[in-house]
């Protein structure tokens, strides 16, 4: 008997048991997992030797991450019905899941024993070579994306014509932007390249981790906005059950206009908490040096700190974020404390879809007054971002969004409105 027919004959239960299975079957085929659970961990606690139920009830927490419930249900299950269908299979994901790696592979050698369908065997290998890959000291990864971008605003210009200034002698004047700085719109061809090695401390909790990341766009028409960067990340990583924390050593260096025009280097960490199967808290930190090589004015001191929940529920995923920087420049006029904040929402959606959407606001109001300006500076910023992205084969990843931002600050100067559209393409490997 399939997983569907058990579902099925699931449903002529009767009474309250009846309506938690229908309402968890309901639930689970909308791929609402948080609601589908709580509804199977009714129909377990009328019915707790039912081997159908409790199948369910630990799929349903298995795709909510909660792989401790996962393994008790199905490990019931096979107390109960060790020939019940699927239980072995979503056994050994369990273990997989949970880092029991010697007990998943058993299981999948077992599975492939008894010569399942060819997309299940596609699968176990699939998951035999991620146990592998754990086992192994050295790991490799990385992603290449190539992106064309319409950017409405490609010289970030001001939304006004006129900007108010301070001349010489200390009387307000009304200059009108340069032609050639006005607002004008391009095309922007982008290649990033990400490669990933982790090096693993067998039988311990701790690797190391180095990353690197080469960013370069290519603006179709303003070639003097063409940007190179190079980033550079390395450092150890702790991972325990509920948490995992990080050390790392940055470098970053940018060409603008295959000019020299910033290299920055320093130190960063992050802090991730699992609080339950649908809440993890994310901190993170970086203190760097940056030396502007254009105009050594702006050379200055750099911290960050941010901060917020990640929440999970069925085919949802909301993230929130709070944080702070400050950056001390050898000229007070570049120093600031600036204020962020930002929310995000993601859904799966059918066909290895997903949506998503952010807004995100800054403030930042600087240290010192611009003798060019009347008035001190202190920028607010809104960004809103809508998105959708589907992934092809595993390994292929389309992305598309549209990004508005709105620029309102005290200095008309960097008062501007952007929008950029973005189609990208990713292949891991």
């Amino acid at each position: 008997m399939t997983t569907g027919l058990l579902l099925a004959a699931l449903a002529v239960a009767a009474g309250p048991l009846d309506d938690a299975i229908n309402s968890g079957r309901s639930f689970f085929d909308q791929k609402d997992y948080l609601h589908a659970y709580e509804q199977f961990k009714i129909a377990f606690e009328l019915n707790p030797q039912d081997p159908g139920i409790n199948f369910y009830l630990g799929r349903a927490a298995f795709e909510l991450a909660d792989y401790e419930n996962a393994y008790m249900a199905f490990d019931r299950v096979e107390n109960l019905n060790p020939n019940f269908p699927r239980v072995k299979l979503e056994l050994a994901r369990t273990y997989l899941e949970l880092g029991i790696h010697d007990m998943a592979k058993e299981l999948f050698t077992e599975i492939l024993a008894t010569n399942p369908p060819p997309a299940v065997r596609q699968n176990i290998n699939q998951w035999i070579d991620r146990i592998n890959q754990a086992r192994q000291r050295h790991s490799f990864t990385g992603e290449l994306s190539l992106g064309l971008q319409y950017d409405s605003n490609a010289r970030i210009s001001p939304s006004s014509n006129i900007v108010e200034m301070i001349n010489a002698n200390g009387d307000l004047f009304y200059p009108a932007i340069d032609p050639n700085s006005a607002e004008k719109a391009d095309t922007v061809n982008t290649a990033t390249l990400t490669l990933n090695h982790l090096y693993r401390w067998l039988d311990t909790p701790w690797s190391w981790k180095t990353t690197m990341i080469s960013y370069n766009a290519f603006y179709v028409q303003e070639n003097n906005f063409d940007l190179n960067y190079l980033g550079v990340i390395s450092g150890p990583m702790l991972a325990k059950d509920k948490w995992a924390a990080d050390l790392l050593a940055t470098g970053n260096y940018i060409l603008k206009d295959y000019q020299d025009y910033l290299v920055s280097g320093g130190v960063m960490g992050d802090y991730y908490l699992t609080l339950n199967p649908y809440t993890m808290l994310t901190s993170g930190w970086k203190l760097e040096a940056r030396r502007y090589l254009a105009e050594p004015r702006r050379d200055a001191g750099n911290a960050m700190f941010s901060v917020g929940p990640n929440f999970s529920f069925g085919p949802n995923k909301i993230q929130l974020r709070a944080g702070i920087e400050r950056e001390n420049a050898n000229f007070d006029i570049f120093s600031y404390t600036k204020y962020f904040t930002s929310v995000r929402y993601e859904r799966r959606l059918p066909w290895d879809m997903n949506g998503y959407a952010s807004w995100r606001y800054q403030q930042a109001p600087y240290d010192k007054q611009d003798p060019n300006f009347p008035r001190e500076r202190t920028d607010r910023i809104h960004e809103i971002t809508l998105g959708l992205s589907k992934r092809f084969a595993e390994r292929y990843t389309v992305d598309f969004n549209h990004t508005y931002t709105n620029s309102l600050s005290t200095v008309e100067l960097y008062q501007y409105d952007r929008h950029l559209t973005a189609l990208t393409l990713s292949v891991g490997f």
